[in-house]
């Protein structure tokens, strides 16, 4: 029995032998993957200026302002306005359309996915952050970096603002514009003021207990009309006033300006609101 295991002990040895030999001379290559566009990988994101060439990165001017009405599940809608610069920083605001008048700002860097045809806005917590973007547009795109699919697909889309005609006054910018009359009447408690900002005709404040944020576009021939225009929710003893001048604002028309007099009107009426520079 035990000169029957020896011989077949020897006859295998020399088998397993040569096909080990077999083995180490095989060369087992696998084709590199190819990633499909929308793949997760195609989707990395990178902080550098993307590989690929004749994508969105390169062939779309996207620096701007992008602006629409998102869809919202307990609100009426998210307003939604992102400025992308070209040093690849952000600004967004968003405001909750049916419940108040809250505006929430954020600002920071965002980057280009590895195609070169997605962003993700960094730091944002709660919300989306991920937009495909397209030609005078972003689209907003799931945490998967995937289009949003269903019966409002669609509506997940945020237009470039084109650019208009700039009838602007350059004096507009010097300095903060104090309220020293409102309604005919002199301003004796503590002033309301604006100041209108360079970067797509915005528009920020005091309104006399809460900050305000919006938009002021002027038009030819002295027209002045102010939009959007939302302020914080502190809780304030008195809001007479800053109804009074909130409601100014939205009245608002047409204005006259001079080197450190701003005269906000409604239409031939008598001014509705002067402002000085401090």
């Amino acid at each position: 029995m035990k000169q029957s295991i020896t011989a077949d002990t020897n006859l295998f040895l020399p088998v397993l032998a040569g096909l080990l030999l077999f083995l180490g001379g095989c060369n087992f290559e696998s084709n590199p993957e190819e990633l499909a566009p929308d793949s997760p990988k195609a989707n990395q994101l990178v902080t550098a200026q993307p590989a690929t060439s004749h994508n969105s990165y390169d062939s779309l001017t996207w620096e701007g302002v992008y602006s629409g009405v998102l869809p919202c599940a307990d609100c009426q809608g998210i307003e939604t306005n992102i400025i992308l610069h070209r040093d690849n920083t952000f600004n967004l605001t968003t405001r909750y359309l049916g419940k108040d008048d809250q505006v929430f700002e954020n600002s920071g860097t965002f980057r280009w996915n590895e195609a070169g045809r997605g962003i993700r806005l960094q730091g944002i917590a709660d919300g989306p952050d991920q937009y495909q973007v397209g030609e005078n547009q972003l689209i907003q795109l799931d945490k998967q970096a995937q289009r949003i699919t269903g019966d409002l697909a669609d509506q997940y889309v945020l237009k470039k603002r084109v650019a208009t005609p700039n009838h602007t006054p350059v004096a507009i910018f010097a300095s903060r514009w104090l309220l020293t009359e409102l309604l005919g009447k002199p301003v004796t408690y503590e002033p309301p003021w604006l100041t209108f900002e360079k970067v797509d005709g915005r528009v920020t404040g005091f309104s006399g207990c809460n900050n305000l944020v919006g938009n002021a576009v002027f038009g030819e021939g002295g027209k002045l009309r102010f939009s959007q225009m939302a302020g914080s929710r502190k809780a304030c003893p008195d809001t007479t006033r800053e109804m009074q001048f909130l409601q100014v604002l939205r009245s608002t028309v047409n204005y006259r300006l001079n080197d450190k007099t701003l005269v906000l009107m409604n239409a031939k009426m008598a001014p509705l609101a002067t402002f000085e520079r401090p």
